[in-house]
């Protein structure tokens, strides 16, 4: 057991996390504070941590009106994908962190890692092209994916993925998407 200059054990002691216990002694005029300031509190309201849950709950009632007025925008451009291209199987619009603005074709339980997955691969090439990225193209088979960035919106850069079947179908999805793209950028950089 430690011991202080003095030779006496000393009167508090950190116990190994282990033990999960911390051994001390609090005075009894500390205790009479503590119990004082329960009995009569002294601030009228709410308090700093409660303003601060105020202020999240702001945003997120901002995000989710911003995120409503998205997906009656953005309605009209995936109905064009749809019409101009065959066999589209998903799109999404995502924030460029990957969160889910809006989608199209994908069944609940995998919007989020959707929308993750493609935040994130459109951050890496992003990182790995030096010039303004225009988009990203992956094949898989006959599954083509392309991403592209919707700059300029209110609340920030925003990135649309679209997934297509076909062995003809890159050209014509790499454009569409590019144009999609652009038309989000227009319909939600005016939003009020």
């Amino acid at each position: 057991m430690p011991t202080d200059s003095e030779g006496q054990p000393p009167l508090t002691e950190l116990i190994s996390p282990s033990r999960a216990v911390w051994a001390g002694r609090v005075s009894q005029h500390r205790r009479e504070q503590i119990a004082a300031r329960m009995a009569h509190p002294t601030h009228e309201g709410p308090t700093g941590p409660v303003q601060s849950e105020r202020l999240a709950l702001d945003l997120a009632q901002v995000r989710i009106a911003w995120a409503t007025q998205v997906q009656e925008r953005w309605l009209p451009v995936v109905k064009m994908l749809c019409r101009e291209l065959d066999n589209v199987s998903s799109v999404v619009l995502c924030s460029s962190a990957g969160g889910a603005v809006a989608t199209y074709g994908l069944a609940s339980a995998d919007v989020a890692r959707a929308s993750n997955l493609t935040g994130v691969l459109f951050g890496a090439a992003a990182a790995l092209n030096e010039s303004g990225l225009e988009s990203v193209h992956l094949t898989a088979g006959i599954t083509h994916t392309v991403v592209a960035p919707v700059h300029g919106t209110e609340m920030g850069q925003h990135v649309l993925a679209v997934t297509a079947d076909g062995a003809t179908i890159a050209t014509p999805l790499i454009t569409q998407t590019r144009r999609a793209a652009e038309e989000l950028r227009g319909l939600l950089a005016g939003q009020p």
